[in-house]
């Protein structure tokens, strides 16, 4: 009897989790894949990625942050500068011929305040998996539009050498002409789906 009583207890738990996660699909028009990387020792460059998709999950019982997974095409990098651009997909960097998708996937998420998170996750860089860490917050969800909507803002700083994107040059009077620093910045709008 108290093994039946504990099965049951563990299928309507395992129920109501299924019930109360709602999924939601990453809004490309109102999101930014974004990043930042000091350039010449003086001045930091911005980027992002203009094609990826995701799927944000939360308990829609508790409105609570619950997985993450996102693939970023590699390609689609854009620096607002089209021969640094050509460069960053080439072998010296990226090699998106080789390597055309950038992967993350949640493991851990820790809810740290009332809207904030820490979110522990694989990232996947020509086909190298390292843990890196998310700090960020939520907003939502919220009607608008027809639609339940949800927002995240995360940012988080990784080592490119980590990944094997290893290129650089050193400066005339010292220094290296690209940071191995990348700062993350995420600003992402998801739609309920």
């Amino acid at each position: 009897m108290k093994k039946k009583m504990m099965f049951l207890g563990a299928t309507l738990l395992l129920w109501s989790t299924i019930i109360s996660a709602e999924s939601y699909q990453l809004d490309a028009t109102h999101t930014t894949v974004g990043f930042t990387v000091r350039h010449n020792m003086i001045t930091n460059v911005q980027g992002k990625f203009n094609v990826f998709d995701g799927t944000v999950e939360i308990d829609g019982a508790t409105n609570t942050l619950t997985n993450v997974v996102a693939r970023v095409d590699a390609k689609s990098i854009d620096t607002d500068n089209q021969k640094r651009d050509a460069h960053l997909r080439n072998p010296d960097f990226f090699d998106v011929g080789k390597y055309p998708e950038i992967t993350f996937q949640s493991k851990k998420i820790e809810k740290t305040g009332k809207n904030s998170y820490e979110v522990r996750g694989e990232l996947t860089i020509k086909k190298v998996k390292k843990t890196i860490t998310l700090t960020g917050e939520m907003s939502g969800p919220i009607e608008a539009f027809g639609s339940k909507r949800i927002g995240f803002s995360a940012i988080g700083t990784i080592n490119r050498q980590d990944f094997g994107i290893s290129w650089n040059r050193f400066l005339d009077r010292g220094g290296l002409v690209v940071g191995d620093e990348v700062k993350i910045r995420l600003e992402i709008a998801a739609i309920q789906s």
